[in-house]
Protein backbone atom coordinates (compact mmCIF):
# COMPACT_ATOMS: atom_id res chain seq x y z
CA UNK A 1 0.00 0.00 0.00
CA UNK A 2 1.61 3.37 -1.07
CA UNK A 3 1.50 6.16 1.22
CA UNK A 4 1.52 9.85 0.58
CA UNK A 5 4.97 11.20 0.67
CA UNK A 6 4.25 13.69 3.07
CA UNK A 7 1.83 11.72 5.11
CA UNK A 8 3.67 12.83 8.28
CA UNK A 9 3.05 16.46 7.63
CA UNK A 10 -0.74 15.83 6.95
CA UNK A 11 -1.15 13.33 10.61
CA UNK A 12 0.37 16.04 12.35
CA UNK A 13 -1.41 18.79 11.34
CA UNK A 14 -4.90 17.36 11.20
CA UNK A 15 -4.25 15.37 14.86
CA UNK A 16 -3.25 15.94 18.15
CA UNK A 17 0.70 15.54 18.89
CA UNK A 18 0.07 11.99 19.94
CA UNK A 19 -1.40 9.78 17.61
CA UNK A 20 -2.23 5.37 18.02
CA UNK A 21 -1.78 3.54 14.94
CA UNK A 22 -3.73 0.72 15.14
CA UNK A 23 -2.52 -2.19 12.61
CA UNK A 24 -2.86 -5.91 12.27
CA UNK A 25 0.96 -5.73 11.91
CA UNK A 26 2.64 -4.75 14.69
CA UNK A 27 5.69 -3.86 12.34
CA UNK A 28 4.06 -2.29 10.00
CA UNK A 29 2.28 0.13 12.69
CA UNK A 30 5.75 0.19 14.16
CA UNK A 31 7.19 1.50 10.85
CA UNK A 32 5.13 3.97 10.06
CA UNK A 33 5.26 5.59 13.56
CA UNK A 34 8.79 5.69 13.60
CA UNK A 35 8.32 7.99 10.76
CA UNK A 36 5.62 9.94 12.27
CA UNK A 37 8.02 10.79 15.39
CA UNK A 38 7.81 10.83 19.16
CA UNK A 39 4.22 11.71 19.65
CA UNK A 40 2.95 8.06 17.63
CA UNK A 41 2.56 4.25 18.57
CA UNK A 42 1.64 1.39 17.47
CA UNK A 43 -0.84 -0.96 18.58
CA UNK A 44 -1.20 -4.09 17.15
CA UNK A 45 -4.99 -4.64 16.20
CA UNK A 46 -7.22 -6.64 14.47
CA UNK A 47 -10.37 -5.33 14.18
CA UNK A 48 -11.93 -8.56 12.43
CA UNK A 49 -11.81 -9.68 16.29
CA UNK A 50 -14.04 -7.74 18.40
CA UNK A 51 -12.97 -9.19 21.76
CA UNK A 52 -9.41 -6.80 21.62
CA UNK A 53 -11.15 -3.56 20.33
CA UNK A 54 -12.34 -2.08 23.33
CA UNK A 55 -9.50 -2.87 25.58
CA UNK A 56 -7.48 -1.07 22.78
CA UNK A 57 -10.12 2.04 22.67
CA UNK A 58 -9.53 1.89 26.55
CA UNK A 59 -5.84 2.14 25.95
CA UNK A 60 -6.28 5.05 23.78
CA UNK A 61 -8.64 6.85 26.02
CA UNK A 62 -6.13 6.44 28.61
CA UNK A 63 -3.57 7.45 27.36
CA UNK A 64 -4.96 10.26 25.05
CA UNK A 65 -7.30 11.26 26.87
CA UNK A 66 -9.59 11.18 23.49
CA UNK A 67 -10.48 8.87 20.61
CA UNK A 68 -10.79 10.02 16.83
CA UNK A 69 -10.78 7.38 14.06
CA UNK A 70 -10.12 7.46 10.43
Amino acid sequence: MSRPANLAAVVEALVSPRVTLADRSQPAAQHLAAELGSGARALELDARDEEPVAPAIATVLVLDGRLRAA
